[in-house]
């Protein structure tokens, strides 16, 4: 009898470890696409949704310390955009952190994607506390945040801003409480 339990024992390990090994080799593809280690220096087509999954594996942490909910609704066959993957990852992880620190536990983040004719658009939204009016022409400013003192360098925005320039794109805001969505269109490669 005691071998029998063995046995099982030791399944049950491997199986463990099998699976544990699977996260691994997940994390680690995770951080090879978020960094683009492996790429050129020159724009190339650019597959948005693979950035953004690996931007919000990256991230998982985050979610799950807040108890986010994330909700993902991905255009199938979104056209590539032309542009410089890791840089577009800096502006997924901008947005995406930012909706994070405004959101309380519990809160809710989406990402939505979608061709607009011979453009890629892309929407994060997140149900905030929201952007009070005032600011809302300031935000994009460098040095320029709503943070308390000591949590932000008011360099996000404005790197954003200045990514989605050189890619030929577009960013705007709208928010209120509840609700803020950062809509981004870029130009698709053709």
């Amino acid at each position: 009898m005691w071998w029998l339990e063995s046995t099982l024992s030791l399944e049950n390990l491997v199986s463990e470890i099998q699976e544990a090994s699977n996260r691994i080799s997940k994390l680690v593809k995770s951080i090879k696409d978020y960094s683009h280690m492996d790429r050129g220096v020159a724009m190339e087509a650019v597959d948005i949704h693979e950035g953004l999954r690996s931007t919000l594996t990256m991230l998982k942490h985050k979610f799950k310390s807040k108890n986010i909910q994330l909700v993902k609704n991905l255009a199938p066959e979104l056209p590539n955009v032309k542009g410089f993957a890791g840089e577009l990852n800096q502006v997924w992880t901008n947005l995406i952190v930012n909706a994070i620190d405004a959101m309380a536990p519990g809160g809710e983040l989406s990402v939505h994607t979608y061709p607009d004719r011979e453009y890629v658009r892309v929407d994060i939204t997140d149900n905030g506390s929201g952007i009070p009016e005032d600011i809302q022409t300031r935000i994009f400013e460098p040095f320029f945040t709503t943070k308390a003192m000591g949590e932000g360098t008011g360099m996000g925005l404005d790197i954003v801003r200045k990514i989605v320039n050189r890619h030929k794109g577009e960013i705007d805001v709208e928010s209120r409480p509840g609700k803020t969505t950062f809509s981004l269109c870029f130009p698709g490669d053709k």
